[in-house]
């Protein structure tokens, strides 16, 4: 079982698992703040909110079980089916989305975030398997799917 080859390390796939989501909302409400054009959040924001309803769409469409229960303690906050990856479809679509943002602005080094959004997104779809909550073609296809989203919507859009 996957668990017990990440025992040591258990407590931060857990708080991935469980909070990694959030991490990318901060950083959408901190640019906020940043940024001049505040309309553009909503556009960073529309393709998260699309994989996600297609996500969940699809989840009652398949309603593929999710692993075992009895095999992990990890308790979810909401009982939704397991293919594809709510979590995984969401966190690429946000990495995407803030991809596009970092990369077309004026930082620099605008790809080291990019890069870190998008390792992120492969930690927390990830977290989703090592916990016990998804098989790994869950949070693949899942992955897939928001970053998918992402690169359609803004590779659509004209800056």
């Amino acid at each position: 079982f996957i668990q017990d080859q990440f025992r040591s390390t258990m407590e931060l796939w857990w708080l991935l698992a469980s909070w990694g989501l959030y991490v990318y909302g901060a950083v959408m409400i901190g640019l906020v703040f940043i940024i001049d054009g505040k309309h553009r959040i909503i556009i960073w924001l529309s393709p998260v909110v699309v994989a996600f309803v297609l996500t969940v769409f699809l989840q009652y469409l398949i309603r593929r079980t999710r692993p075992e229960v009895t095999k992990t303690t990890y308790n979810l906050f909401v009982h939704t089916f397991s293919f594809p990856s709510a979590h995984a479809s969401t966190s690429m679509a946000f990495a995407t989305s803030l991809g596009y943002a970092f990369i077309g602005s004026s930082l620099e080094y605008g790809w080291v975030f990019a890069f870190i959004w998008f390792l992120l997104a492969c930690l927390i779809a990830m977290s989703r398997v090592v916990v016990g909550v998804h098989y790994f073609f869950d949070v693949l296809i899942g992955a897939l799917i928001g970053y998918l989203i992402a690169y359609a919507f803004f590779g659509a859009m004209v800056y």
